[in-house]
């Protein structure tokens, strides 16, 4: 069989960054408690946040959105994608001292398949057909479709980290017993492959984890990292000024009226970022929606509504600035997939207007045009309200209904109805990246009774033509063709008005860096391995092993000798000219 190899992945392991300090312990405040720390049984994003710092993925994406190894140091595919080879690093060891091995990746894959997660459904839409471990670090995956690395390997849910076989095997099919897998002690006492190790969980106040001196990857340079459970953001704040906390993590960020405050504060950092998730306003084509709002069902009102919008003042007015207007199904931020060539609809109301009158819908005595109901999860409402007011200018009168997330969730995204037939038309944010594969579900042709996303029942036979055979390709020339030809498509018919890229914010205190020159990228669930506190000191002057929450560390007992520190400075420039020049060489990305 023809396989196609990927460059190796080179790694080095020892930080490249020369200034970076080791001890110390940071203070998080987080969104929610873990519930289970098993991966599989737990498998939203809350576990994957904790989970990042303890557990490792197969492959995971580097800060450009490239694939690199994780666990799998190489690996290679065939020429048809459905047979796909990891090479494992052989120095890799569970944090109970147990080398990890073929064996834990084949169990925890194929264990997959016996349960409810994210990750399985991917399996079974590649038809994972059998898992070879010809020796200790090697595993060999055949599929009878083609497997797309990031559905299958590289996913970002908390179920795609490795668990060890070791701890969780049972007596049943595939080594695998349902009972004792969820009642195992060690889904609330975890054991990883991670750079942390897990210390301690009182549920509803704090998880804490210590540094893995032992890291295959090299030893991270914290020691400890407390993740304080608070789910209120005016408390993470409060925290935060008291000195309680140091970071407020992502998942909580800030109100948008307190960003500015925060900004003027010369001792914190407050960091923006945007990543692969997009805002939008769905439109709804179901039969009867459209028999109800009949103007939905003409293009040039769609346009007309994209024209009347500003993006760019919402952003800089609401959002402070801290993302920017997106264009097309696929977020800006996917640089390779982005097709930058599209239809555009800048903010231009009189063309709007001019749209609207074309279409046969003048305004009335009133100065409305026609009523539309719309519906917005509730974290959208600052700028569910202000696109309301734009809509109004140009006649179009906005009966705006503000839904809880997770109750939007239900009732409109995994409902068989969608957004059923009585809602016109739908804020919303759904994924677009890493790898455009992520549109699938809510762009693809949803018949009535399918389980999918699409909850305006967009359909259009071409473009699930070219999502099909992106999907079913590993040819990267062919699949960005696809993707941007579909995002042409949907510029055209404006089925969706993409408005902005979805963002996070951050807040930590000047006493740590590193949080952005970590290996992860931007919005993808990372570890804290990069993350250093400035009062530390080199690694030579401080204890191999964490057995204390020290806001400092110690020098080691006895000392280190004069000569043992010269080594080490020798070998951390050679390692450190080594990672400058590997950084300027191809990193691993499957052909």
């Amino acid at each position: 069989m023809l396989l196609i190899a990927s460059p190796l992945s080179f790694m080095v392991f020892a930080q490249s960054n020369t200034n970076s300090l080791y001890g110390g312990a940071l203070k998080i405040a987080y969104l929610r408690d873990p519930i289970s720390f098993n991966s599989v049984l737990n498998f939203w994003s809350t576990t994957a946040y904790y989970n990042a710092d303890m557990f490792n993925r197969l492959i995971t994406y580097d800060a450009g959105y490239n694939l690199k190894g994780d666990l799998a140091q190489t690996w290679e595919h065939s020429a048809d994608g459905k047979t796909w080879t990891f090479h494992l690093y052989k120095n890799v060891k569970w944090h109970d001292g147990v080398p990890f091995t073929s064996a834990d990746v084949k169990w925890h894959y194929t264990m997959l398949t016996n349960q409810t997660s994210i990750m399985r459904s991917f399996l079974n839409a590649a038809k994972l057909l059998s898992i070879d471990t010809p020796d200790d670090y090697t595993v060999i995956f055949h599929f009878q479709n083609v497997a797309n690395p990031t559905n299958t390997f590289a996913q970002s849910q908390a179920d795609s980290f490795i668990l060890p076989k070791h701890i969780f095997e049972g007596p049943g099919p595939y080594n695998y017993d349902p009972k004792a897998f969820q009642n195992n002690p060690a889904n609330l006492k975890p054991i990883g492959t991670g750079p942390f190790k897990f210390a301690e969980y009182v549920k509803d106040d704090h998880v804490t984890m210590d540094a893995n001196p032992n890291y295959f990857m090299g030893r991270p340079y914290l020691d400890r990292i407390t993740w304080l459970i608070i789910p209120q953001v005016q408390t993470a704040e409060l925290a935060f000024q008291n000195g309680q906390v140091d970071n407020i993590h992502e998942t909580l960020g800030l109100p948008f009226a307190d960003i500015s405050t925060w900004q003027k504060k010369t001792d914190t950092t407050v960091d923006s970022f945007q990543y692969h998730t997009t805002w939008r306003i769905t439109f709804n084509f179901r039969p009867n929606a459209l028999a109800k709002f009949p103007y939905i069902n003409d293009v040039r009102v769609r346009q007309a509504m994209w024209y009347a919008i500003d993006r760019q003042s919402i952003i800089n007015t609401v959002l402070y600035g801290i993302t920017a207007p997106t264009d097309t199904a696929i977020s800006t931020v996917i640089k390779p997939f982005y097709n930058p060539d599209t239809v555009k609809y800048p903010y231009n109301p009189d063309k709007a207007n001019q749209l609207l009158d074309d279409a046969g819908y003048k305004k009335g005595a009133d100065g409305v045009r026609f009523h539309v109901p719309m519906v917005s999860y509730q974290t959208g409402g600052p700028f569910a309200e202000v696109i309301k007011q734009y809509l109004a200018k140009v006649g179009i009168d906005v009966q705006l209904q503000l839904v809880e997330n997770t109750t939007f969730f239900s009732l409109y995204e995994i409902n068989p109805d969608g957004f059923g037939d009585n809602v016109a038309m739908g804020i919303q944010t759904f994924g677009t990246g890493p790898d455009p594969v992520t549109i699938f579900d809510w762009i693809m042709s949803r018949p009535t009774g399918f389980g999918g996303e699409n909850s305006g029942f967009y359909s259009n036979p071409t473009v699930d033509k070219l999502l099909l055979e992106a999907q079913n390709s590993v040819n990267e020339t062919l699949r960005k063709a696809d993707y941007f030809q579909v995002q042409s498509i949907l510029a055209n018919e404006v089925p969706m008005i993409f408005l902005f890229n979805n963002w996070k914010l951050e807040v930590w205190k000047n006493t740590f860096n590193g949080f952005r020159d970590t290996e992860r990228p931007i919005g993808w669930y990372g570890n804290h391995r990069g993350v250093w506190w400035t009062q530390g000191k080199p690694l030579a002057t401080t204890t191999a092993a964490v057995t204390s929450a020290t806001t400092a560390a110690q020098p080691p007992t006895g000392g280190v000798d004069m000569t043992t520190i010269g080594a080490i400075v020798v070998l951390i420039a050679i390692v450190a000219g080594a990672a400058l020049y590997m950084s300027k060489r191809k990193k691993t990305t499957p052909k």
